[in-house]
Order: structure tokens, then sequence, then C-alpha cells
């Protein structure tokens, strides 16, 4: 499972990928961490395997909650938490036939153990009276992390400069820093760890915990540490050399060489 995650994930069909496809899957993959963490006699194979699985989580849930960070310029917060509810539970943001289907399936449980009951109190026996769980309630139910979900996309909107970065800032930190090298202490990447950054990619962290289990999250806690020290505002600095030519001078006038 995890190599198909993998696969998928770095193929161009990532981009295409509805939210709520990344939501299940993420939420599917936590299983396959906990075998991970759980199989102890092939730890240097298996255990490698869960901090890129956790890498590849974190970055399919901020692209997910972006792509709902966008959409909230055209519907409203209440809206988009109906549609993800109903994506989320029955499959399809815009499904209206699953439960009221469940509801009849409801009905006639019901039915069938009134006739049941009054057959049996016919015939002499005690009355006795067993409650079973509504097939419709079991699955109109949203998932628990759909609150914490919806607190980064929130957050995300409320803030578009730096969640236009995040991405970059996600894959930096998860397959740079946090596996030792240095190329995220480049003078170019400065401008992307400061705390606003941080601070939403905690809340992604976060609302991955929620999604998938401490179990996955866990491999990433190396985030908490990482220093984020840049100044808010900060232009980066592309590393462009001193004195070379450059395409406007200040007048106006073209600054090449003449030909």
């Amino acid at each position: 499972m995890f190599e198909r995650w993998r696969t998928h994930y770095l193929s161009y069909h990532a981009l295409l990928t509805v939210n709520r496809a990344w939501l299940g899957l993420i939420r599917r993959s936590a299983d396959c961490s906990v075998v991970l963490a759980k199989v102890t006699s092939m730890s240097c194979t298996l255990m490698s395997g869960r901090p890129a699985l956790a890498s590849h989580s974190l970055i399919a849930v901020l692209l997910a909650a972006l792509q709902d960070a966008g959409r909230l310029d055209d519907i409203p917060e209440r809206l988009l938490r109906r549609r993800l509810e109903s994506a989320l539970t029955v499959g399809n943001p815009d499904g209206s036939y699953v439960l009221p289907i469940l509801e009849r399936a409801d009905a006639f449980l019901r039915h069938v153990q009134d006739r049941t009951h009054k057959a049996y109190v016919g015939a002499g026996a005690e009355p006795i009276r067993i409650d079973y769980p509504s097939l419709r309630d079991a699955v109109a139910t949203p998932p628990a992390y759909l609150n914490d979900y919806l607190d980064l996309v929130e957050r995300l909107r409320a803030n578009p400069q730096v969640a236009r970065e995040l991405l970059q800032v996600a894959e930096l930190t998860c397959f740079d820093a946090l596996l030792g090298d240095s190329a995220w202490k480049a003078k170019s990447f400065a401008h992307l760890f400061t705390m606003e950054h941080k601070g939403l990619l905690l809340v992604g962290l976060r609302c991955l915990s929620r999604i998938a289990g401490a179990q996955v999250a866990s491999a990433l806690r190396g985030l908490h540490d990482l220093p984020f020290e840049a100044s808010s505002g900060l232009v980066p600095d592309r590393g462009e050399p001193a004195g070379q030519d450059t395409l406007f001078d200040p007048d106006g006038s073209s600054g090449r060489a003449e030909v």
C-alpha cells in the first residue's frame, strides 16, 4: 500500500485528485503505519518508510486544505462543511439518495421488529425490547477530524501570502531538514521559515494526527524543534551576483549593452 501511495502522490495525478479522495486515503494509510510500527523483526526496512509515509500524508492534507481554502472565496463555510460531510460519509458531495434509502431501511427494520415482538407477546412470551443502531446515523455521522480540517482551511484562507508557500515549506522540512540535509538553510529559502509558516505547518500536522492517528504524525515530531527564525515580509535572496546586467535601468532605459 505504501508503494502505491508513494507512486500515486509523486505522479502528476496528485494535483488532479479531489480533496475528499486525499482525506480518505490518508485515513486508510494509518493502518499501514500501524503495521510498520508493530513489526519489529524488520524494523530497519519497514520503520524507515514511516517518515516518508507521514511526510506525503502531511503534504496531501495541506494540498486538500489549500484547494478548499480557495473554494471559500465562492461558497460560505457552512456549505463547504455540508459538502465535505456528504463526501466523507456517502462518498459524494452532492449525494442526496443514500441517506433517504437508509432511513427507509431503518423504518423497515423497526416494522419487522415490532411485528415479531407483538407475535411473541401474543404467544405469551415476556416482552423484550432490543434497541439496534440506526443505519442512517452510522453512515451520516461525520468524521471527528472535520472540525480540525476546517480550522486549517480557514487559517490558510486568512493568510494567503503564507499559505501559497506552505507546500514548498513542507517539502523542505520533511524531505530535507528532517532527514539531516542542509539545503533548506540556503538564503534563497530564508523567507519560507517564519513563525507564521511554522504555525500553519503545525496546524496541518495536528490535523494529520486527527485524521490518521498519532502513530503517523509522530514520525514528524521533529518539526516542533526546527528553527523558524526569519522575519515576516523578508524578501527572498535569489543569490544574484552584484553587477550583473539587469533588464531595465532605474531611468527606464535598457540595461543591456549596445550591440
